[in-house]
């Protein structure tokens, strides 16, 4: 089985560029963020958040989703970062707000 880090990286990658508009995707790096860095809207991040939840067996009602993406200020929210799913998988628990 691959590590968490690969797992992470590959769901997040079928994720990353869906929108046509999107040719010139951006490299994939621990620090890139879901929310500001890919710019993955609300509802497609809750879809793949939930998906890496699954499969970690993470408590997916200890993210405080609106904390990352809260309607109308997205770009006053903070970064949720592949660092911050990958730590939290390894843990076995969400580790974060």
């Amino acid at each position: 089985m691959d590590s968490p880090e690969q797992q992470i990286y590959e769901m997040v990658a079928s994720w990353h560029g869906r929108c046509w508009w999107a040719f010139n995707k951006t490299p994939l790096t621990a620090e890139c963020s879901l929310n500001h860095t890919l710019n993955i809207d609300a509802e497609e991040a809750e879809e793949l958040l939930e998906e890496i939840f699954e499969r970690f067996h993470l408590e997916q009602s200890d993210l405080d989703f609106r904390r990352y993406f809260p309607p109308g200020e997205e770009k006053s929210a903070p970064p949720l970062t592949i660092a911050m799913l990958i730590a939290s998988a390894k843990a076995g628990a969400w580790l974060y707000d």
